[in-house]
């Protein structure tokens, strides 16, 4: 997002706007406060490993895996809730 930020001023003058609206935008860019990166982590403790499903085991859409980590259900709700960035952490 910063990297679109940066480019946007400039790209400005290539939308079809007012020059009214372009400063509107141009303003609204400057007084942005850079965002920091937030990091959030939780330590797990690994309780076995899983191999790649195999063509067999996909068999349809909802088979499908893509996750580089799986975590029992209630885990995941609590993690999700606790998270600073979904807005509802729980304090």
């Amino acid at each position: 997002m910063d990297k679109v930020k940066k480019q946007l001023p400039e790209a400005l003058d290539k939308f079809v706007l007012a020059a009214a609206e372009k400063e509107v935008l141009r303003r609204v860019l400057r007084e942005l406060p850079p965002r920091t990166a937030e990091v959030y982590a939780e330590e797990f403790t690994i309780a076995g490993v899983l191999r790649l499903p195999t063509a067999e085991d996909q068999k349809s859409p909802r088979d499908a895996v893509d996750a580089d980590v799986v975590l029992p259900l209630r885990t995941a709700e609590d993690l999700f809730f606790r998270a600073p960035a979904t807005g509802r952490a729980r304090r």
